[in-house]
């Protein structure tokens, strides 16, 4: 048998950098894009079990001006396109064009980041630091505890650069995007 396969073009790296645009033809899966790298994070099932109990309980809570939502990557440059698993944002871009993946940085008043052993670095400093410098005004940081059971590093921005304004171990409760109170023992995963 003779011939040749073909190898799709995401496969190969383009020439230079990556660009934004370049995202629209990559197979689904989660990707970020920083800084014109492109990273591929595999997702172990604690991780999405958490991310979707999560957006359920958040969705539950979350008031009808504003959505919550996953798989959107946020537009803050043609070489940067981070996806956080979860974002709170308004809700009027979605109503506007609901078969969007793309988020403007404005629209977003939370990120969270679940971190992995994969993204320590990429989660708790590089996308920080992006996220603080398009002005998000919350940021949590959603690891995993010794037990398995999540904890919740709760981030406000003032002046530019995130503090942190709580760790939480059993409750989360936070007044702002919106008064969110979530039992963290009922969205861990049981694996």
């Amino acid at each position: 048998m003779s011939g040749s396969t073909a190898v799709p073009w995401w496969h190969r790296h383009p020439p230079g950098e990556w660009f934004a645009e370049y995202l629209r033809d990559l197979p689904p899966g989660r990707v970020d894009l920083i800084d014109g790298v492109v990273y591929v994070t595999p997702q172990n099932e604690w991780h999405s079990t958490l991310n979707r109990l999560l957006l359920n309980a958040l969705s539950a809570l979350c008031p009808e001006d504003l959505h919550v939502t996953h798989e959107k990557s946020l537009a803050i440059g043609p070489k940067t396109r981070p996806e956080p698993d979860l974002i709170v944002t308004r809700v009027e871009p979605f109503i506007a064009d609901p078969d969007r993946s793309v988020v403007m940085p404005s629209d977003v008043l939370l990120a969270v980041e679940t971190v992995s052993p994969e993204s320590e670095d990429r989660d708790r400093a590089t996308k920080k630091a992006l996220y603080a410098q398009v002005g998000i005004p919350h940021m949590w940081l959603v690891e995993r505890g010794e037990d398995r059971r999540p904890f919740v590093r709760v981030l406000t921005l003032s002046e530019g650069a995130y503090r942190e304004a709580g760790v939480f171990t059993d409750q989360l409760t936070v007044p702002l995007p919106f008064p969110i109170t979530v039992d963290l023992a009922a969205i861990t995963p049981r694996f």
